[in-house]
């Protein structure tokens, strides 16, 4: 077997996106493009139980030096039961609109107090 730098890539991005119900938070992929905006991102939805990637349609920017641009609206692009082929949309939109990855966890408004 031989290393596959495109398999290796959707598993690192399939391996981080996930929901932690017991501790209440997730893991969210946002794919950044040129202009540090976040163009999509990608999350688990235990509600729907599916895995969603979101176009974003809607910025304002962060307070961080780098001039990031945070998502702060966006429309479902596709829905997956399917983990492997979420992975494989994720890594097919980063590579065709030439984005990165930025992974975050988010904490559940429920655990915050």
């Amino acid at each position: 077997m031989s290393f596959n730098p495109e398999l290796f890539a959707k598993e690192l991005l399939v391996e981080s996106v996930f929901y932690d119900e017991e501790h209440g938070f997730a893991s969210v992929v946002m794919l950044v493009d040129e202009d540090n905006r976040e163009r999509f991102y990608a999350f688990e939805d235990p509600e729907a139980d599916a895995f969603v990637i979101e176009e974003a349609i809607s910025w304002e920017p962060t307070a961080n030096e780098e001039g990031d641009f945070l998502a702060t609206d966006g429309k479902i692009l596709a829905s997956f039961d399917d983990i492997e082929e979420f992975g494989g949309a994720i890594f097919d939109l980063a590579k065709s609109h030439n984005l990165l990855p930025r992974v975050s966890l988010v904490l559940d408004e429920d655990q915050e107090d």
